[in-house]
C-alpha cells in the first residue's frame, strides 16, 4: 500500500463520518422537538433534554468549524506557496504537521458531541418507555 492509498482511505472515512455525523445532529434536534411540550406561552423542551441539545449544537458548531478552519488554512498555505515563494506548480514539498491540528479537534470534538447527545437522548427514551 502506498501512503497515497492510506490517506484517500482516511479522507473517504473522515468524509463520510462528518456527513452522518452532521445528519446525526439534526436528526437529534427532530428528536428533541418530538419530545417537546406544548404550553400556553409556547412549546417547551423537557429539563432533561436541554444537555442533548446542547451538544448537537456544540457538533453543528464544530462541524463549521471543521469546514471554515481547513478551507481558511489551506487556502492562506496555498496562496503562500503560489503568490510568495513561487513554487512551481510541479514541485514537490511538505506542508508543516500543526497545520491540521485545529482541523483534527474539531474533527474529532465534533464526533464525540454527537456520541455524547446520542447517549443522553438514548437514556431519556428509554426512561420514558419504560418508567
Amino acid at each position: 500500500m502506498k501512503l497515497a492509498n492510506a490517506r484517500a482511505d482516511r479522507d473517504t472515512f473522515t468524509s463520510k463520518a462528518s456527513e452522518l455525523a452532521r445528519q446525526l445532529a439534526l436528526a437529534g434536534i427532530a428528536i428533541v422537538w418530538i419530545f417537546k411540550t406544548d404550553k400556553p406561552d409556547g412549546p417547551s423542551v423537557p429539563r432533561d433534554l436541554l444537555t442533548p441539545t446542547l451538544f448537537i449544537i456544540v457538533a453543528l458548531a464544530l462541524d463549521f468549524l471543521h469546514y471554515v478552519y481547513g478551507g481558511a488554512a489551506w487556502s492562506f498555505f496555498h496562496w503562500k506557496k503560489e503568490q510568495r515563494e513561487k513554487v512551481d506548480e510541479d514541485a514537490e514539498f511538505k506542508a508543516p504537521t500543526p497545520i491540521n491540528w485545529p482541523t483534527n479537534v474539531f474533527y474529532w470534538g465534533k464526533l464525540i458531541a454527537v456520541g455524547v447527545a446520542y447517549a443522553l437522548l438514548l437514556r431519556y427514551v428509554y426512561r420514558q418507555l419504560f418508567f
